[in-house]
């Protein structure tokens, strides 16, 4: 039930591929799109994607000079999920880890 709602909000919030939402506690300096890209105002680009221990896709956030390693699916439900459901845990929908 809360992924189809998960998979809603994805398809509602964003209107198309180029919006953007700003990533909580890093406003300003990232923002995300609902495929799941990072994007970085200070350096106008994408992240590139790096593999934590877990094997799921990882950026590292850098805010006043201290680079914090986040997990891409976290970073997105967070953004969209966490505004209309209180969820403590998050988990990948997906088998495959990177996607």
């Amino acid at each position: 039930m809360n992924y189809i709602c998960c998979l809603f909000i994805l398809n509602f919030v964003f209107l198309n591929q180029k919006d953007m939402k700003q990533i909580k506690n890093y406003e300003n300096y990232y923002s995300a799109t609902k495929t799941g890209k990072i994007y970085s105002h200070k350096n106008n680009k994408y992240l590139k994607y790096g593999i934590s221990t877990s094997g799921y896709n990882q950026v590292s956030l850098c805010k006043n000079g201290i680079p914090i390693k986040k997990d891409v699916h976290r970073i997105i439900a967070i953004l969209l999920v966490f505004h209309f459901y209180q969820i403590q845990i998050i988990n990948h929908v997906l088998i495959i880890k990177m996607g």
